[in-house]
């Protein structure tokens, strides 16, 4: 069976301690912003115009973007002409800070997202927790368990660097 490589970016978007997630409405699935790195697009313009098109949000040269940690995962999955393949999604997650809001007029979602009812909401870090580990113990959805898991184990590692950076400031 084929494996098919796929690279992904994922941005944990901080506003005033908020954090930027996507619910879909149809599935109540919360997500991180951002989505498959294009051929010839580095990571940081892909989450650039994945910000832009999922939350209206424009990320400029004042939006600092770091890239704290990396996940890789294996996934099966059924390609165009009903192939079974292999699919091993590297996702590259980095923290945004930032200043602005949503602006719906700048989204420009996919039909995919649309049908999925995506909208964006600033959501306090703990409720993110709570909202994530709800979704793993209740949802039927595999996707959406998936995802939930995933992000859980990044937030762990997301208030770690938190932490890891206070510490450091605290020794300044």
């Amino acid at each position: 069976m084929e494996t098919k490589t796929v690279k992904k970016v994922r941005a944990i978007l901080v506003k005033e301690g908020k954090i930027a997630v996507t619910c879909a409405k149809q599935s109540g699935a919360f997500m991180l912003p951002g989505g498959k790195i294009e051929k010839e697009e580095s990571y940081e313009k892909t989450l650039k115009r994945e910000i832009l098109e999922e939350l209206g949000i424009e990320i400029g040269p004042e939006d600092l973007i770091i890239p704290f940690c990396k996940s890789t995962r294996e996934q099966e999955s059924i390609d165009e002409s009903g192939n079974h393949i292999n699919k091993r999604i590297t996702t590259i997650f980095c923290i945004i800070n930032t200043t602005k809001e949503f602006d719906y007029t700048k989204m420009n979602l996919t039909p995919r997202e649309i049908a999925r009812g995506s909208k964006p909401y600033w959501v306090n870090p703990a409720k993110l927790e709570y909202l994530l580990i709800n979704q793993i113990n209740n949802y039927k959805s595999k996707y959406a368990k998936k995802y939930a898991q995933e992000y859980l184990e990044v937030y762990d590692q997301f208030k770690g660097y938190q932490a890891k950076n206070k510490e450091n400031k605290d020794e300044r």
